[in-house]
């Protein structure tokens, strides 16, 4: 039984007649009459009187006209609903953002972007290496992402091979901080080979390592630092300073709080790191929407 030809059956119900309901479903009466035919014969049943002027229907045709004046609004109202989800996911954005950046700077920046635009954004918080981001992109299995960028070798510059585009949201520091200690850091730079300081680092697949490598590699005099563990997220970092464990390099944006709370201390404000923060789209997705929103980025 085909959908359509309930609504043949209803408008035959209701004008009790052939050529005017098939007029009304914009087709010829011997095809109408045929699809009136052929929903009888699938029921098993005469549902159509031929027999009286105007024509009437069975007892069985006044029981299945029930059944298919509900079935016909169930599934209009079905329609109309997937039609308001299909436009919903039309107009919503897929955003990934790094853990650090969904908890220091993605709330205040959806909001004053949210507000300018009749978009919604579907966030996934994502403990993402480099290369799974960029696959994300490009699969466009998420629109736009949130991540630190950094000038040395950043790992995104080096995966993406021209996939990616990106805007400047806004600038960040990676600064070095550790336990305050009388309104001053507990570990001091630049620490000797006896007593090297405590370190917190950051694995070789996180966004931070490579700028922080180089700017250690770089800096004279070299500090003396004793890594006492490494990790892929830098709230895990902060967790581990927070606690006194060593010195950390965490973005000043995420430890701001806490430094004014005087919870934490700067240990040296000229072993900063310049960071910005970057939204990153695929080149080959051309959703409409997302090319608005992007447009609409200063």
């Amino acid at each position: 039984m085909e959908l359509r030809w309930l609504d043949d059956y209803i408008a035959l119900a209701r004008t009790r007649h052939f050529s005017r309901a098939a007029e009304e479903q914009n087709i010829t009466q011997p095809t109408f009459s045929r699809r009136i035919k052929l929903l009888e014969d699938e029921m098993g049943t005469v549902l159509v009187d031929r027999n009286t002027l105007p024509l009437s229907l069975t007892p069985a045709g006044e029981l299945f006209l029930q059944f298919a004046e509900r079935t016909a609004g169930q599934l209009r109202n079905t329609q109309e609903q997937l039609q308001q989800l299909k436009m919903q996911e039309h107009n919503t954005l897929l955003v990934a953002a790094t853990q650090t950046l969904y908890i220091c700077f993605y709330q205040q920046w959806i909001e004053q972007t949210a507000s300018t635009t009749d978009l919604s954004f579907n966030l996934n918080s994502a403990s993402w290496t480099s290369a799974d981001l960029v696959a994300a992109l490009t699969e466009q299995r998420v629109d736009v992402s949130l991540c630190h960028w950094h000038t040395h070798h950043h790992p995104l510059d080096t995966l993406s091979e021209g996939q990616l585009t990106y805007k400047v949201l806004a600038k960040d520091r990676l600064i070095p901080v550790g336990l305050a200690d009388s309104g001053e850091a507990k570990y001091q730079f630049p620490g000797n080979k006896k007593q090297p300081l405590p370190f917190i680092d950051y694995q070789d697949k996180s966004y931070f390592f490579s700028a922080l490598q180089n700017h250690l590699q770089q800096r004279e005099p070299h500090l003396h630092l004793l890594t006492m563990n490494r990790n892929m997220q830098s709230v895990s970092v902060k967790a581990l300073v927070m606690e006194g464990y060593g010195v950390g390099w965490l973005p000043e944006r995420l430890v701001q709080r806490e430094i004014d709370a005087g919870l934490l201390a700067v240990v040296s404000d000229v072993d900063a790191i310049e960071l910005e923060i970057r939204a990153y789209r695929s080149v080959n997705n051309q959703k409409s929407k997302l090319n608005e929103f992007w447009d609409s980025l200063i």
